[in-house]
């Protein structure tokens, strides 16, 4: 026992290992509880490997602690414990090229997250059928209640307006898509198309996109159907000053559109990215990020803005993990130090559905995310703060100043409240991610770290 717990290997008893009584005992409770502690020494490549994968599912979205003996990846914590195999792939892993283990990094990690997925899944099929089981005597109460209404109430005054028209215009027939009659019809035919300029007509892009950006405030989650209206956006700031839309370093990942239409997603690494490209609408814009030079340390930077079947992708839980690979991807080409990806309705300022983080250590992640979150919030998250970039930039030092106390385990405990996930690597970046289902976690994290520090609104 080591503090309490069983210090377990997995698969003892098949390595070859003399059956001891003690081992066998071991063996057999390892088996069959979710306690795991690594009981042997574990090569410094493994343990390599396990950060990795662990770095990978943070991007995910998936909150753990990774382990690694010779046989297997073990997911532990904020959650059930799952076990993906990996021997026999280890000599693959260790001769392969950079590109192969990066490939099997993510092959694992996929495999970690959906077996997390599942196991937190519950086994709805009996408990659902139960559940409406017991509703049905209500549903058919209130069919029944709203079905007697209609008969009795509804069928008298339908028969009343039918004998009115027909005294008014007793030969007449009715009338399809002939552009007269009532002006407030709700969609009529104009040159053979819908049109739905009536006011009971189709609703405008702002008000569809005020809609979602209503649930997604109350932690609501989007779908694919909700794009109307939305943009996605990826900052990166640099405390350089030649982060510019002409810099040679995005030639490697976006490239002019096959439409002829502005620019495209080129990057080879994602070929769903690569598939949207040349669809309807669908383009990159590069242009300078307001944030330049308003967040602390930074003198230059740029805003990517994604239309068409790239905010579909963000919208879809597949597809906005490759759009954080991307935006990771752009950071380290550009030599940014601050970086975040996030959406907002193209004619609103409010940022939203923040999914991906990074800054050159804590407080700078930390920063990343008051910056581009709480400072485009409905309410600011940094007390009386004003729109003037001084403004901005003077609050923002402040908030920087405090968040550099915050230390791993402290933002993790903060993070943990909605799910957020944290990865570094020292010396180098350190990033936050946040799960794809409720779109509010970004926001109300940010909210958080300033009322960590003090400068956050009152409550």
């Amino acid at each position: 026992m080591v503090g309490g717990r069983i210090a377990c290997n997995f698969y003892l008893a098949d390595r070859g290992d003399p059956i001891r009584p003690l081992a066998l005992l071991k063996s057999l409770y390892c088996k069959n509880n979710a306690s795991y502690d690594a009981g042997v020494v574990v090569a410094p490549e493994l343990l390599e490997l396990a950060r990795l994968v662990e770095e990978q599912l943070a991007r995910f979205g998936v909150a753990g602690r990774v382990e690694c003996d010779n046989r297997a990846l073990v997911l532990l914590g904020h959650g059930p414990r799952v076990v993906v195999a990996i021997d026999g792939e280890l000599e693959n892993y260790r001769s392969g090229t950079d590109a192969q283990r990066r490939h099997f990094v993510e092959r694992v990690a996929r495999d970690l997250a959906s077996r997390r997925r599942l196991s937190q899944q519950p086994n709805s099929g009996t408990s659902k059928f139960l559940e409406w089981l017991r509703l049905l005597p209500g549903l058919l109460l209130v069919g029944g209640g709203v079905y007697g209404a209609w008969h009795w109430l509804g069928q008298p005054a339908k028969q009343a307006v039918e004998r009115a028209s027909q005294a008014q215009t007793p030969n007449a027939m009715p009338s399809v898509g002939s552009g007269e009659g009532d002006p407030q019809s709700a969609v009529g035919l104009t040159n053979g198309k819908l049109s739905n300029a009536g006011p009971r007509g189709e609703k405008s892009l702002l008000a569809r996109c005020d809609e979602v950006r209503t649930r997604v405030s109350t932690g609501g989650t989007v779908t694919p159907l909700d794009v109307d209206g939305w943009v996605v956006e990826m900052t990166l700031l640099s405390s350089s000053g030649d982060l510019s839309s002409k810099i040679p370093a995005l030639d490697g990942f976006l490239a002019k559109s096959p439409s002829g239409s502005g620019l495209a997603v080129s990057w080879h690494e994602e070929p769903a990215l690569l598939a949207a490209a040349g669809s309807p609408e669908t383009e990159v814009q590069v242009d300078k990020s307001p944030l330049a030079g308003v967040v602390p340390e930074t003198h230059s930077g740029i805003r990517v803005t994604l239309f068409g079947q790239y905010v579909h992708q963000y919208f879809a839980e597949a597809g906005r993990l490759s759009l954080v690979r991307l935006s990771s991807a752009l950071y380290d080409a550009t030599g940014a130090n601050y970086g975040a990806i996030y959406a907002r309705c193209a004619e609103g300022q409010t940022h939203h559905m923040g999914a991906w983080f990074r800054g050159a250590d804590w407080s700078k992640v930390s920063l990343a995310l008051v910056a581009t979150m709480g400072l485009y919030a409905d309410l600011p998250h940094l007390a009386n703060v004003r729109e003037e970039p001084l403004a901005q930039r003077r609050a923002l030092s402040q908030f920087l100043d405090q968040a550099k106390r915050f230390d791993r385990s402290r933002l993790t405990m903060l993070l943990a409240e909605d799910g957020g996930m944290l990865a570094s690597r020292p010396g180098q970046w350190a990033a936050f991610t946040f799960p794809f289902p409720d779109g509010n976690r970004a926001t109300r994290t940010s909210l958080r770290l300033t009322r960590a520090v003090g400068l956050g609104p009152r409550r």
